[in-house]
């Protein structure tokens, strides 16, 4: 693996990672990493995935975006600091960052990417593939993806007026919450899918349905996506990122893109 680092489009630098390919097989395509709300892209899910992928001839990129951790300040090419985290951040603002992480996949080679985000990380991408159109994304994979990834209810003046607002599990600020709100259903995965034309796949783990496992999937494969359930796994796929990064693996050799 390589450290690296990046600029977006509008000025904020952010931290990754590029992991090459091993092996004799290669991957028609690079993969890019979306990690999820309040993670990182050393986060375990995040290195377990990228490892697994490269080990099956993938060119693997994972990159923090802006609401990585709960609170980070980013580097910005013009004034102070940015406050950022996942309890400051605005997920309007999460295209660039996903781009930014494109273009350092294009950079090494790779002329098509799969998107794959994790949690709240797949909504972004979903996002990015919906409003975006860009060309250089092959696939989607949406590991996780939230029911809901904007917050229920209104924003009243109460939470406005404050400085942090409590949402389960962490504590968010005003600021996202507005954002959150403003997204509405932009950030809704059934939502996004229904404008995404490039192959979809969606996982879940066992422990994160259960019961409702064939209700959920059908929902997703009702709009065109393909969809996988990895056994006994939780929301983090712990200890089974091998199992996840190779039902991906072999879902992205059967698409046969170039």
């Amino acid at each position: 693996m390589e450290l690296c680092q990046t600029w977006t489009s509008d000025g904020v630098q952010l931290s990754g990672m590029v992991h090459p390919p091993e092996g004799e097989s290669r991957l028609p395509l690079g993969v890019v990493i979306i990690h999820g709300f309040s993670s990182r892209f050393y986060s375990q899910v995040v290195l377990g995935l990228a490892h697994g992928l490269a080990r099956r001839g993938a060119l693997v990129v994972a990159g923090n975006n802006r609401g990585h951790d709960i609170g980070a300040l980013l580097r910005r090419r013009e004034g102070g600091p940015l406050l950022a985290g996942a309890a400051w951040e605005r997920l309007e603002e999460s295209p660039h960052d996903v781009a930014a992480w494109i273009d350092v996949a294009a950079g090494r080679g790779a002329k098509r990417v799969a998107l794959l985000g994790h949690s709240l990380g797949a909504a972004k991408a979903a996002l990015y593939c919906a409003e975006r159109s860009d060309p250089r994304v092959a696939a989607l994979a949406m590991c996780s993806p939230p029911w809901q990834a904007s917050a229920p209810g209104s924003v009243d003046d109460a939470i406005e007026s404050q400085a942090i607002a409590r949402l389960t599990p962490y504590p968010v600020s005003a600021q996202t919450l507005r954002s959150r709100h403003a997204m509405g259903d932009r950030l809704q995965p059934l939502e996004l899918l229904a404008r995404i034309h490039v192959p979809t796949m969606v996982l879940y783990g066992e422990q994160e349905l259960g019961q409702q496992a064939d209700a959920v999937l059908d929902r997703f494969s009702g709009y065109g996506a393909d969809t996988a359930y990895i056994g006994g796994a939780d929301h983090n796929y712990t200890d089974q990122e091998d199992e996840v990064a190779g039902a991906l693996a072999g879902w992205l050799y059967g698409l046969s893109l170039a």
